[in-house]
């Protein structure tokens, strides 16, 4: 425990850290703003398609628009936000020589990689509590509440006595999948030793995967399950009006497998890994 406490100090003192929040709060607010003064201009720009066919009425612009919006806009921002952080857990000590001092103590590698681990999921836990909090509460107090119209698979029209639960179980599926992310960036941190390397890759290895689950159709289509991408993006299916529970348990199953497996690789690795600087 007194490791434990010792790295989460240590992320609480890092500038990083406090960036890493400051950029999003600041993100979100601009997109508020934005859409405080332009609501109509999007309403027609979202709405428009389906102008012909229904007739639109009551208030869509609302605060859970503007959440569901937020949230498809920050889709690759938050990897982003979360690598700067996380990819510096052991890299950012190897390259300042600091890990030599705690590899002379009588600490087991892997109870020190555990911890190590431990505190990156902690930080991502709660960058997306601060992320629910800063998108949830202003949006509801400029716009209200309403029912919530998304264009998924067809026409999705939410009723807003639902919208709560969904939006929990939306946030919580998405802890799963930036802890993945994560487990991702501190074994390339391990792996390389320098901080903006595993940055670099690990977001290099979530672009390339968006880029091939975006192409993925026709004959191409098979490759989506073999991309954790894809898998990262099944909280949108908690947005639709028969929320598809077993096409969400099976992507659930495979990102925290994928979890523990990269963060076992993670433990091994470090086990072995020689420190030269």
């Amino acid at each position: 425990m007194k490791l434990l406490r010792i790295e989460l100090v240590k992320l609480l003192r890092r500038p990083r850290t406090y960036i890493t929040f400051g950029v999003m709060f600041i993100i979100i607010l601009l997109i508020n703003l934005g859409i405080y003064l332009e609501g109509e201009t999007l309403l027609d720009f979202i709405f428009k398609p389906l102008s012909d066919q229904f007739v639109i009425s009551g208030n869509l612009v609302n605060g859970y628009l503007l959440s569901h919006i937020i949230l498809n806009t920050l889709w690759i921002h938050i990897p982003v936000l979360l690598s700067i952080v996380t990819a510096n857990v052991i890299s950012g000590e190897i390259e300042s020589g600091v890990i030599r001092f705690y590899l002379t103590r009588p600490i087991p590698r892997w109870k020190y990689m555990i911890n190590k681990l431990f505190v990156a999921f902690v930080f991502a836990d709660l960058f997306m509590l601060f992320l629910g909090i800063i998108t949830f509460i202003p949006a509801l107090f400029l716009f209200g509440t309403g029912d919530l119209i998304v264009l998924l698979e067809g026409v999705q029209i939410i009723p807003e006595n639902e919208l709560i639960q969904r939006f929990t179980w939306a946030f919580l599926y998405g802890v799963l999948s930036m802890s993945m992310f994560v487990s991702v960036t501190v074994l390339l941190s391990t792996w390389l030793k320098n901080t903006l390397a595993a940055i670099l890759a690990s977001l290099g290895i979530f672009i390339v995967s968006t880029l091939l689950q975006t192409f993925a159709f026709g004959i191409f289509e098979t490759w989506k399950p073999f991309l954790f991408s894809h898998h990262m993006g099944q909280w949108q299916l908690f947005f639709i009006l028969e929320i598809p529970w077993n096409e969400i348990w099976v992507s659930a199953t495979i990102l925290l497998f994928l979890t523990i497996v990269i963060s076992a690789v993670t433990i091994m690795k470090f086990e072995k890994m020689q420190i030269n600087t």
